[in-house]
């Protein structure tokens, strides 16, 4: 039986943190350390989950503060963590962030906007993410590849895009992964396009690099990971 993905629900942060994490691990967040890293730098990890990307930032030197707007995911870094200090976990919403102007090296938006349901909060994200940026600091997203995901390059993730989906803006869909044990998570998205993100970050005075991550296992891409800068 598939789990569908709610935060909100503690088994399923449960099951999520057992057979997700470990995928992402191998597929993504190693790609994202590397981009973000910078010993000493204050980094912003918002939308982060269990943590797990914030924990490898804070290992290698990063100033970490790490937010969720998931009571969930509060408990579970309560269980794990404790007082950490160093990732800083707090509750928080990225569309109205709890922090002075110009207090971050680095934004980290990791494979938050697919959940976010309207343009306009996907714009009001990123300028939120810009307000708390310093001059010259760095926003990086990451989405899925979806039109690499639609062509069923990558095996088990799979990708189901309802009747009379054609790629446009805020489209609804599903992907999913099954393991070999059976089990199968299904997560509700959102597409934004190249040119939503693209445009958006340009209005906003980043000056943007694209990167596609491969997927070693099947050389595809399986997701695009923006490294944007904001200008001074």
């Amino acid at each position: 039986m598939a789990r569908v993905s709610t935060y909100d629900n503690p088994e399923f942060i449960r099951a999520y943190v057992d057979n997700i994490v470990p995928y992402l691990s191998r597929t993504l967040y190693g790609h994202v350390v590397g981009v973000v890293v910078s010993e000493g730098s204050r980094v912003l990890d918002a939308g982060c989950g269990n943590g797990e990307v914030a924990e490898s930032l804070a290992s290698k030197g990063c100033r970490v503060h790490a937010i969720d707007n998931s009571a969930q995911w509060q408990d579970y870094w309560r269980r794990e963590y404790g007082n950490s200090t160093n990732p800083k976990y707090d509750r928080g919403n990225i569309l109205d962030m709890a922090f002075r102007d110009r207090t971050f090296d680095t934004v980290l938006l990791n494979m938050v906007l697919l959940n976010v349901p309207t343009a306009r909060r996907v714009e009001e994200s990123i300028a939120e993410s810009r307000r708390v940026l310093k001059p010259n600091g760095r926003l990086v997203i990451t989405d899925l590849d979806l039109p690499s995901l639609a062509r069923g390059l990558l095996g088990t993730r799979k990708v189901v895009l309802p009747t009379g989906f054609h790629f446009m803006e805020g489209d609804p869909y599903e992907t999913g992964l099954q393991f070999g044990d059976g089990r199968k998570f299904v997560f509700r998205n959102v597409y934004w396009p190249l040119h939503t993100y693209t445009s958006l970050l340009a209005k906003y005075g980043f000056s943007t690099e694209i990167t596609e991550i491969i997927n070693r296992e099947f050389m595809a891409p399986e997701y695009l990971l923006f490294e944007a800068r904001k200008d001074t």
